[in-house]
């Protein structure tokens, strides 16, 4: 029970797992929790301030790890390694466009699927993944990005989504819940990857006009000298000072109201189907963002403002304690060999 209520480093790299025991039998089924993971897209920690429902659902009633990272803040170097548990230089996947490199065959969704779990892909796969191509040991998917007039793969079939993306993710994701429900005695997984709050940052309609307080940036948003700064990180010349982008900072916040509406639709419809006790829950986001820090407005820089992530883990009825704080360092590989 201690090795499952924390993110242990055990191994470092889950390629170094045995896998060859194979799926479990069907025996042992009844037991096994089922497993979500809802994985936003570029969101900084300190955005989780405007996440006010799932910062109390996994917060108060799960573990925060306070010092999270992402062992490559890229999106799809992050997500081949979330889902294989190894290092990009392990996975193969080290850039964006490296997707279909990625070895399928260890993969979390591969062994939990072998091991008599339905399982279900919504939202941002891979990069450079050919959007005709099922995601590999997805029972069911709907594969799409960003946020309006989006045409999604779902189940087979190209569909054109008019809604807001990050809605019509979470009322799929409520839908196959309750078909989920059907079968009662075979667990689930879900990967669940909304879009928010990547660029363009586009809110709900809902949320356009929603009050941000303005940010005032941090030091590294406000150096006046940036001489010092390597040039390897610029593409072009270096600033000669930093300034906070507040503006973005203002369209992300506002995008994710929506996230965390999803997170709190999810999390409502496994209480109805009373299956939320029954479920190791991850929130984690694949990277930060800088927002003129360093004079820099990207990802996949060397500052703790793009590699620290937001990761919370609950499991009520697990021996996963609510309302922690674990100081552990921790990052997106150890979530496969936890799981």
């Amino acid at each position: 029970a201690a090795i499952v209520a924390a993110l242990l480093v055990v191994p470092a790299d889950a390629s170094a797992v045995d896998h060859r025991s194979g799926p479990r039998s069907a025996s042992t089924r009844a037991d096994e929790p089922n497993v979500l993971i809802i994985l936003t897209d570029d969101q900084r920690a300190d955005l989780m301030k405007f996440m006010p429902r799932t910062k109390r659902l996994f917060g108060d009633r799960g573990v925060k790890f306070t010092r999270a990272f992402a062992t490559t803040p890229l999106c799809c170097p992050f997500r081949a390694s979330l889902m294989t548990g190894q290092f990009a230089h392990n996975s193969g996947v080290r850039r964006q466009e490296d997707g279909p490199r990625i070895n399928q065959e260890h993969t979390m969704q591969r062994y939990l699927h072998e091991a008599g779990y339905t399982t279900a892909f919504l939202g941002k796969y891979l990069n450079h993944w050919p959007k005709q191509n099922p995601p590999p040991y997805f029972d069911r998917f709907s594969v799409g990005k960003l946020y309006k007039d989006r045409v999604f793969h779902v189940d087979g079939r190209m569909k054109e989504i008019k809604r807001y993306a990050p809605d019509y993710l979470a009322s799929r994701a409520s839908r196959l819940l309750r078909k989920f429900e059907t079968d009662d005695e075979r667990p689930w997984f879900m990967l669940l990857a909304p879009s928010n709050p990547h660029v363009p940052s586009t809110p709900a309609p809902r949320h356009k006009d929603v009050h941000i307080p303005r940010w005032e940036g941090n030091p590294a948003a406000k150096e006046k000298d940036l001489s010092d700064k390597p040039p390897m990180l610029y593409r072009g010349s270096i600033p000669s000072k930093a300034t906070p982008r507040r503006v973005l900072y203002g369209k992300m916040a506002r995008n994710l109201l929506a996230a965390d509406q999803l997170v709190n639709q999810v999390d409502r419809t496994m209480r109805s189907l009373g299956e939320r006790s029954h479920t190791l829950a991850f929130f984690v986001s694949d990277s930060g963002y800088t927002l003129g820090e360093h004079g820099l407005v990207k990802k996949n820089k060397p500052y703790p403002v793009v590699s620290r992530v937001p990761l919370y883990m609950r499991w009520p009825r697990g021996p996963v304690e609510g309302g922690v704080r674990d100081r552990r360092l921790v990052a997106n590989i150890d979530i496969l060999p936890t799981v």
